[in-house]
């Protein structure tokens, strides 16, 4: 169980450093193949949210709560069953805050994620390790190239349309 808590937090903050990066996009290119980027200046969808909902949750929750909803654990939709029950028993008695999926099937995951939404006291985020593309971790999605191509490619901007149709995934 250490593992999960350990790798999880691990998780959390790499979703976190990437986060600060999203909020910027390429501008123009400058001298060679750099990018000047701009901030878009958009707050995302969940910062749209009535404060006073995000209030109301949070103030209901208890000094363990809160901390557990930092922590996101592992889950896998690959029917691995004890997996299943771990993470169940995560989400129902100690009330995690997410879940990252890592291998597994489309349908499945889906069925996973809404069952384990089902049974949470407070909405998971559900996040899932797919650098490259949901191919990197589900069967019968589209696959794009790794990291060591991607440097290979002399035009950014194609790289550039490669992450905005992964995050669209």
């Amino acid at each position: 169980m250490n593992g999960y808590f350990r790798r999880s937090g691990l998780i959390l903050v790499a979703l976190a450093i990437t986060g600060l990066f999203c909020r910027f996009i390429p501008d123009k290119k400058a001298e060679g193949n750099e990018f000047i980027l701009k901030d878009t200046k958009t707050d995302p969808v969940f910062l749209l949210s009535p404060a006073q909902w995000v209030d109301s949750v949070l103030n209901s929750l208890t000094p363990e709560q809160r901390v557990a909803q930092m922590i996101m654990v592992a889950a896998y939709s690959n029917n691995n069953p004890s997996n299943e029950r771990e993470v169940e028993m995560l989400v129902r008695d100690f009330g995690v805050g997410g879940l990252v999926f890592f291998q597994g099937f489309p349908g499945r995951q889906v069925q996973l994620t809404n069952y384990y939404q089902s049974i949470a006291k407070t909405r998971l985020l559900i996040a899932m390790d797919a650098e490259w593309g949901l191919g990197m971790r589900l069967d019968s999605s589209l696959r794009y190239p790794r990291q060591m191509m991607l440097g290979a490619i002399q035009d950014d901007r194609l790289i550039f349309d490669m992450g905005s149709q992964i995050a669209d995934q």
